[in-house]
């Protein structure tokens, strides 16, 4: 009963801190360090979709998934447009996975990695 205690106090305090850390990224921070921290927190969410998508089906293009989604925010940082021009860059996402899948010796599995691929990108960086 104790160590449920212990691990809740811990869980407790850096929920706190986390969240205060949050409403002074979002109403205090500058807008190109609210763009940085958006930026991180992204990052860390899709590595973890990559890491468990990856040991449910094996390699998939995590590397590839980083750039993207770093250009992809990049350019939505810089642009003050609708959503519906972030299909110009998705489209251009989905090109460069191909033009990746076809550098690559092997073709096993490779509509499950372009998928996956792509829907961590939609998942997680697009919202």
């Amino acid at each position: 009963m104790g160590l449920c205690k212990v691990d809740f106090i811990k869980r407790f305090f850096s929920a706190v801190l986390i969240s205060l850390f949050v409403l002074w990224v979002i109403f205090v921070a500058g807008f190109y360090l609210y763009g940085a921290i958006i930026i991180m927190i992204a990052t860390l969410a899709l590595r973890e979709f990559y890491r468990i998508i990856a040991k449910r089906y094996g390699s998939i293009y995590p590397g590839i998934g980083f750039i993207i989604s770093f250009l992809l925010f990049i350019f939505s940082l810089n642009r003050n447009l609708g959503f519906e021009y972030m299909v110009y860059p998705l489209s251009l996402s989905l090109i460069l996975l191909f033009l990746y899948q076809m550098i690559r010796k092997t073709n096993k599995d490779a509509a499950i990695c372009l998928g996956l691929t792509m829907l961590g990108l939609i998942y997680i960086t697009i919202p």
